[in-house]
């Protein structure tokens, strides 16, 4: 229920308990889910945004999206997923996200590539300096 709410995937819901963003209710609950209080999800909600919810809602990457947003400066918070692997998701504060000009798909693409000719000019010189 908290996933469908902001929009994201259960492991996101672990992550925002583990980093105690979230908080269960002490009622003892079979399996893996917990129950988190209806109100918690929802003021996180009404603040917060997901980056994935924002690429979905303009047909961008969210692996790209995020990195756009991280290189520009723009304020995220970033939640360690608990799965293996250093994986995040991020969230927007939902100030933030309504003054931002959301980057097109031409502009990611441009962004990214600057990105691998400075790699590869990166790799050269080092290669020539080593």
């Amino acid at each position: 229920m908290a996933a469908a709410v902001l929009g994201v995937a259960v492991p996101v819901i672990r992550g925002l308990v583990a980093q105690g963003i979230l908080h269960t209710t002490a009622e003892y609950r079979n399996g893996f889910s917990k129950l988190l209080p209806a109100v918690d999800v929802q003021c996180f909600a009404e603040g917060y945004v997901a980056t994935s919810v924002l690429a979905k809602r303009f047909h961008l990457d969210c692996g790209s999206l995020a990195r756009y947003l991280k290189e520009s400066g723009t304020p995220m918070l970033g939640i360690l997923l608990p799965d293996p692997g250093n994986y995040y998701a991020f969230f927007l504060h939902k100030d933030v996200a309504a003054q931002i000009q959301v980057p097109s798909r031409r502009m990611l693409r441009e962004a990214a590539e600057r990105r691998i000719v400075a790699a590869r000019k990166k790799r050269v010189f080092v290669k020539s300096c080593g």
